[in-house]
């Protein structure tokens, strides 16, 4: 990202550099690297939006002729501006300069404490929507696609990764193609951007196809292949990481840019594109999976959502959102994004094992995993999940779905008659392959879809204790059921 300076000390592009993009988007968002001390709202990771000649006079000068930030008011200053300071986007609050009250706090050269008080409902009152907006219910695949898409299609976002695309690979990349690629490997990169990951795999020796979803980024890339070595071989394609249009066994290895698996709403679904990524692999191919397991919510928050999702559910039973499920907003005006919190490095590996892939090593943020040589010898560990009935619990059949009270903790569960036959086969100390089976016996539905109801529900029934897992397999298949 960009670094706005102040004084003297140069910035990261030219004047020059700034007029011309000023002149194709009249407005550009640049980020604060350093605290600039006397600027209102700024600091740290503060955004700041500026305008050119054009646009609305805030009163303060941003970059002048000579290339130097300023930030001062234009009547103290001699400089002549080439932008205007518009917004300036502090999480969770954005100071709309022309607005009530900062414009006026402006005119009164108010102090920075003095900004900081008047923001502080700002901040609650953020803080509060935030955590109304995660009692939403689950959207589908298609639609999660279709806001990341205008999201990073926006000028703003196509800017930003564009200046990153003649940097090199991160320490941690440059780690993985050290250790676990070799020259000649052919390469899929899955969320290619500009070009960043791919320029630099290409540069490693690597064969590499780069698909993205995000046509205008991939436009971006493509004008920059002129800096390639000559033998390097890069090839582009438009393709959403759930439909992805390759022959089983094409690549030795797969790349996937840091947070794409987190925009896949549901676990099922995070699986079964782990499921689609492995065909691709070739025998002993790698996988290298870039998240980051960090929580955006603390404690006592993350109880106030789980609270209010089961108040929810009791009026809207379907796509309720899972544990670790949230809503995002890019940016101070941009969409509100679905996206999945990972608790921890557990929660991932237990998907990709789930997947049938084996994990190697996590060097933050990525998880190197490895395809199984033979699929069809290859059995789940919680195909072999069996469990019992705990003694808290009591059950009591409503029709033809049944009601589960945890006595200890005082909660009730309502089960649909699909989840009946799960909890009874369960309690009847039949394993979680065996209750599928039966469920194939007694229903026409695709085998997918069923192992992947039953592995979510006995899940959720272990995780609020309506279940227990058996003594002699809980070491075996604690990983993939938490």
């Amino acid at each position: 990202m960009i670094s706005l300076h102040r004084g003297g000390n140069p910035l990261p592009v030219s004047s020059t550099q700034l007029r011309r993009m000023l002149a194709e988007r009249h407005s550009l968002w640049l980020w604060v690297g350093e605290e600039i001390d006397g600027c209102p709202g700024l600091g740290p990771g503060s955004g700041v939006e500026i305008s050119d000649d054009g646009g609305a006079s805030s009163g303060l000068a941003v970059v002048d002729h000579a290339g130097s930030a300023t930030l001062e008011n234009i009547s103290n200053t001699r400089v002549s501006p080439i932008g205007w300071v518009r917004r300036i986007y502090r999480a969770p609050v954005c100071y709309h300069l022309g607005r009530f009250p900062w414009k006026h706090l402006l005119r009164l050269r108010a102090s920075r404490r003095t900004w900081d008080w008047i923001a502080l409902p700002y901040r609650v009152a953020s803080r509060v929507g935030r955590l109304v907006d995660q009692c939403r219910t689950i959207p589908d695949a298609g639609t999660v696609e279709g806001h990341i898409i205008r999201t990073y299609a926006s000028p703003a976002m196509v800017e930003v990764f564009s200046d990153t695309a003649d940097q090199t690979l991160g320490a941690a990349e440059r780690l993985l193609a050290s250790r676990y690629l070799r020259p000649g490997d052919r390469l899929l990169d899955i969320g290619c951007g500009a070009g960043r990951e791919a320029f630099g795999f290409v540069h490693h020796g690597l064969r590499v196809v780069a698909v993205d979803a995000v046509f205008e980024l991939m436009c971006r890339a493509r004008g920059q292949t002129g800096t390639l070595p000559e033998n390097g071989e890069l090839s582009f394609a438009a393709m959403s990481v759930c439909h992805l249009g390759f022959r089983p066994s094409t690549f030795d290895a797969i790349y996937i840019t840091p947070d794409i698996l987190r925009y896949l709403p549901g676990r099922r679904l995070r699986i079964e594109v782990l499921e689609q990524l492995r065909r691709l692999l070739r025998p002993q191919g790698l996988l290298l999976l870039g998240v980051n397991t960090s929580f955006p919510f603390t404690r006592v928050e993350q109880t106030a959502i789980r609270t209010a999702r089961k108040a929810v559910g009791l009026f809207q039973r379907s796509h309720t959102p899972e544990d670790g499920d949230g809503w995002v907003r890019f940016g101070c005006d941009g969409p509100l994004v679905f996206t999945h919190h990972y608790h921890s490095e557990d929660e991932v590996t237990a998907e990709l094992e789930a997947a049938g892939l084996s994990v190697c090593e996590h060097i933050p943020p990525f998880f190197v995993a490895r395809a199984l040589q033979n699929e069809s010898a290859r059995e789940r560990p919680w195909h072999r999940l069996r469990c019992h009935l705990p003694r808290d619990v009591t059950a009591e059949a409503v029709e033809e779905e049944l009601l589960l009270v945890n006595l200890a903790k005082g909660q009730v569960f309502r089960l649909n008659p699909t989840g009946k036959l799960v909890w009874e086969g369960a309690i009847a100390g039949h394993t979680a392959g065996e209750i599928v089976d039966e469920l194939l016996r007694r229903r026409e539905w695709p085998r997918p879809q069923v192992e992947g109801d039953v592995h979510e529900l006995m899940a959720a029934l272990l995780q609020n204790g309506l279940l227990e897992e058996c003594a002699e397999l809980r070491s075996e298949t604690h990983a993939t059921v938490t």
